[in-house]
């Protein structure tokens, strides 16, 4: 993982090595990963940066959501550099890659550099609610 303040993160990220970018806002918080948000875990907290610079993901809201009904608290929180290379555990969600671990970010080992439990925990519930077609609506053609 590369952090860039600007676009086109994506290229100049993939050019180091990395794949993907962390993106930055003008004032050096994080903002979103490139086309995903962010997420960090620390002490059992969920944490993500606060809308305004950032998209705003349907796969962000149904994290937090998930999350409120397992019972594991989240919150939304400027988050620096620091905040996630020194966090248990750090993860991006988007809607068509769902959630993806990062266990690494701009060479610097996070949680250990190990997949973490929070990580897994969330992405089970993420598939319990897909596979059950809850929030579904289905389509017919009568033709």
């Amino acid at each position: 993982m590369q952090l860039h303040q600007q676009r086109p993160g994506l290229p100049e990220a993939r050019r180091a090595g990395c794949d993907t970018a962390i993106m930055l806002d003008m004032q050096g918080y994080v903002a979103q990963g490139y086309g995903s948000n962010v997420f960090s875990v620390r002490d059992g907290t969920v944490e993500t940066p606060p809308t305004g610079n950032i998209l705003e993901g349907i796969m962000r809201a149904t994290v937090i959501e998930l999350c409120g009904e397992m019972g594991i608290p989240a919150r939304e929180r400027p988050m620096t550099l620091y905040h996630l290379v020194t966090a248990d555990e750090v993860f991006e969600s988007a809607s068509m890659a769902e959630i993806v671990p990062i266990v690494d970010i701009g060479g610097r080992s996070v949680g250990g550099g190990e997949v973490g439990p929070m990580v897994g925990r969330v992405h089970a519930a993420l598939r319990e609610r897909t596979s059950s077609l809850r929030d579904s609506a289905l389509i017919f053609n009568n033709r």
